[in-house]
């Protein structure tokens, strides 16, 4: 049986199933959206180079709307 394709992993142990192989690199799905991403993001979720993880929601102090369109600069 295959497991989800999307997870919400909040507050669960995200390096214990990067280190058991759960989660799969997005790399190769974002392909050239990886670009857009704003550095923030792609620091946060980025371990050993590969993407693991993408947030569902970002806030700053200015503007507390948030949503996934944040996460892509100039969006």
């Amino acid at each position: 049986m295959d497991g989800s394709d999307i997870l919400v992993l909040d507050g669960l142990p995200t390096e214990s199933y990067i280190k058991k192989g759960i989660l799969a690199d997005l790399n190769p799905v974002l392909g050239d959206l990886k670009e857009e991403l704003l550095p923030s993001v792609l620091s946060a979720y980025t371990v050993e180079g590969n993407m693991y993880m993408l947030p569902t929601y970002i806030s700053d102090l200015g503007d507390l709307r948030g949503g996934i369109d944040r996460i892509f600069k100039g969006r």
